[in-house]
């Protein structure tokens, strides 16, 4: 799945919420990006690389680029398939 911000409104509201949050949004700026689906018992999204391999943002990349399911309003579906 591909998704990015909806708007920079959406992209500020969203960093504004966490440190990983701010890092993420920083990663990702208002560009597309690839996330798989991940459940370990609520839904997420998580942003992946070209290889398929997850993404871990912060300084020391000490988290993954989770997007948790109270977090999807900020963010459109571009497409479903990779």
């Amino acid at each position: 799945m591909i998704i990015r911000f909806k708007d920079t409104d959406s992209q500020y509201d969203f960093l504004c919420m966490s440190d990983a949050n701010a890092a993420i949004a920083i990663h990702m700026g208002m560009e597309a990006h690839n996330v798989i689906d991940y459940d370990e018992g609520e839904y997420k999204l998580l942003l992946v690389d070209k290889n398929g391999d997850i993404i871990t943002v912060g300084e020391y990349d000490q988290w993954e680029a989770q997007i948790h399911l109270r977090e999807h309003q900020y963010f459109d579906i571009i497409s479903e398939e990779e």
